[in-house]
C-alpha cells in the first residue's frame, strides 16, 4: 500500500521492481525523495521510500542496488557533475552489503563514508562535530557481531547542536537516552534499526512545525 497525502508519499517492504516503478511515476510528478531505505537480504531487498513534493523542484538522481564498489564509483561520477549523495543506506554483511542512495547538487560534495565500523562511525563523528559540521544521513547494516556504518556529514550553518551517542544501544538505556533528550527540548532527528535489533539515534535541538 502506498500512503498519500498532499505534498507527501510513503511504502514500505516493496520489492525492486515495485520500488522502482513509485519511485520513478511519482518523481513524474514532481516528488522527491526525503527517506530511504534498503533492508532484508542483499539478495531479495526490501525498499522503504518516503517522497515530497515542495514548492520549489529540485534535480536529484537515486541508485539501488549497488555493491560497495559500484557505488564507489557512482559516487565518483556523481561528483564529477556536482551532485553529491544526502541520502545513503546499506544492507547485508561487511563485505557483501549492497547500497541505495539519492544524490542532488552540493556546492562541496560532503564527506561520505560507505563501510565503517562502530569505532570508526563514532570516531569521525566527533570529528565533524568538532569541525562544525553534521550528520546529514546515516544507517547500520551489517551482522550483530560486526555492526557496520554508512554515513553523511556536511554544513551545519545554523549551528545546530546534534548528537549521536546511541549508535547501538536498546531497553531502558535508550528510553532513558530519549527521555533526557527531550528533557532539554532535543528531537530525534535520526533512527536506524542495527542488526542486533537496537538502535542507532541522532538527537538535534532543532524544532520542526
Amino acid at each position: 500500500m502506498t500512503l498519500t497525502a498532499q505534498n507527501l508519499v510513503a511504502w514500505h517492504d516493496r520489492d525492486t521492481a515495485s520500488h522502482v516503478a513509485e519511485r520513478d511515476k511519482f518523481a513524474d510528478k514532481g516528488f522527491r525523495p526525503l527517506s530511504l531505505s534498503i533492508y532484508g537480504s542483499p539478495n531479495d531487498p526490501r525498499f522503504a521510500a518516503v517522497m515530497v513534493k515542495r514548492p520549489q523542484v529540485i534535480a536529484t538522481r537515486s541508485f539501488i542496488n549497488m555493491s560497495q564498489s559500484e557505488y564507489q564509483k557512482v559516487f565518483e561520477d556523481q561528483a564529477k557533475e556536482g551532485f553529491g549523495p544526502f541520502i545513503i543506506t546499506a544492507t547485508g554483511p561487511k563485505n557483501g552489503a549492497i547500497f541505495a542512495g539519492s544524490f542532488r547538487k552540493w556546492s562541496n560534495i560532503p564527506l561520505t563514508r560507505s563501510n565503517l565500523s562502530k569505532d570508526e562511525f563514532m570516531a569521525l563523528n566527533v570529528q565533524q562535530h568538532d569541525a562544525g559540521k553534521i550528520l546529514i544521513w546515516a544507517d547500520c547494516f551489517g551482522t550483530p557481531s560486526e555492526p557496520r556504518y554508512c554515513a553523511i556529514w556536511g554544513p551545519n550553518p545554523d549551528k545546530i547542536a546534534w548528537n549521536i551517542d546511541a549508535v547501538d544501544e536498546g531497553g531502558d538505556k535508550l528510553q532513558q537516552r530519549f527521555e533526557a533528550m527531550a528533557g532539554v527540548g532535543a528531537r530525534p532527528a535520526l533512527l536506524s534499526v542495527t542488526p542486533s535489533n537496537n538502535i542507532m539515534e541522532m538527537f538535534v535541538d532543532s524544532h520542526i512545525g
